[in-house]
């Protein structure tokens, strides 16, 4: 079964249902929904999803996201270990933190991003799908 990483911009389009979200992206989300593939989605993202609603900048909330989680098996949680944390040390052509730790989730489990992220999909650690 094929296997991805989610940013933020990804899981927050997917959840809304939103028209703005990548072509492929869209795929990946369908077969995850239908039970065809697995989407991890790093708790980087949940914090910024937090963040992000906290500040009335998006309607998911954080609850949303979990309970979304919690009622499907294809989507999971990764923790932010020490591994991932020396695997960002790694990904040195993403400057910004909350990005490198979620493409060092992505470069760790070796599964390609799903990110709109121009910076991101310019790395040459990882593998980006849009």
């Amino acid at each position: 079964m094929k296997q991805y990483v989610t940013d933020t911009t990804g899981l927050i389009r997917h959840l809304a249902k939103s028209k703005k979200q990548g072509k492929n992206a869209s795929k990946i989300f369908e077969e995850a929904d239908r039970g065809n593939c697995i989407v991890f989605i790093p708790v980087m993202v949940l914090m910024e999803i937090l963040y992000l609603s906290e500040k009335s900048r998006i309607s998911t909330t954080l609850p949303d996201v979990t309970q979304f989680v919690q009622n499907s098996t294809n989507y999971r949680i990764y923790s932010i270990t020490g591994e991932v944390v020396l695997k960002a040390k790694e990904v040195t052509d993403i400057p910004e933190l909350h990005d490198k730790v979620i493409a060092a989730t992505a470069v760790l489990l070796g599964f390609p991003l799903i990110s709109k992220d121009s910076v991101i999909n310019q790395s040459r650690f990882l593998e980006t799908i849009w």
